[in-house]
């Protein structure tokens, strides 16, 4: 390899890089800047969600889970994400179906928050905690994202709402599952269709 060809290489390598750069800057921006317009009721929630840090299932307020099903609200599935960045990455949107919650426990891999007495031992209790006083207001929250590997399953996003699912021992729940996915999860766990809904 002569020297312009290695100059070349380098050239596309710093190319790529700094695109790569951009792309997380514009990511990171444009999530703040949705954050910032639901900050309020945010901040609301997350201070008095604080009380129930480590408290008994006994103590919470009643919750009845509110699922949300609209496909415009499925970005909010994925962590740092905005409906401009989820289209990008997912331009299909997620199938939601209604699972049975003891037959799809029994196929999550490693999930250790959710034992007896470990509700809390989940990674961040004040995630868990928001979601409790966001449940007790009535306000809705989209399903766990699911997805196969190797024969079980896996929760790609969504571990503090199946936390909170199974500390509730809900009977049933809505998971999202990416389409490609549809058959082999449908394989593991029944899974009852649900719609979407548009609006």
């Amino acid at each position: 390899m002569n020297q312009a060809s290695r100059l070349f290489g380098v050239l596309v390598f710093i190319n790529m890089r700094n695109n790569i750069h951009h792309e997380i800057e514009k990511r990171n921006q444009e999530y703040n800047d949705y954050i910032k317009s639901n900050l309020v009721l945010n901040n609301e929630i997350k201070i008095k969600s604080e009380k129930y840090i480590d408290s008994p299932v006994s103590v919470w307020p009643s919750i009845d889970i509110k699922w949300d099903y609209r496909k415009r609200s499925q970005f909010l599935i994925m962590d740092r994400s905005t409906p401009e960045l989820f289209k990008d990455d997912f331009p299909h949107c997620f199938c939601i179906g209604e699972v049975f919650f003891r037959e799809l426990d029994s196929k999550i891999f490693k999930f250790k928050a959710t034992e007896e007495d470990g509700t809390w031992g989940i990674r961040n209790k004040r995630k868990l905690a928001y979601l409790i006083e966001h449940f007790s207001r009535g306000l809705p929250v989209s399903p766990p994202l699911v997805k196969p590997k190797e024969g079980v399953l896996l929760l790609q996003s969504g571990c503090h709402r199946y936390a909170l699912a199974k500390a509730l021992m809900v009977m049933k729940m809505p998971i999202c599952v990416e389409p490609k996915y549809k058959y082999e999860i449908s394989k593991e766990v029944e899974m009852n269709n649900r719609e979407s809904e548009d609006s």
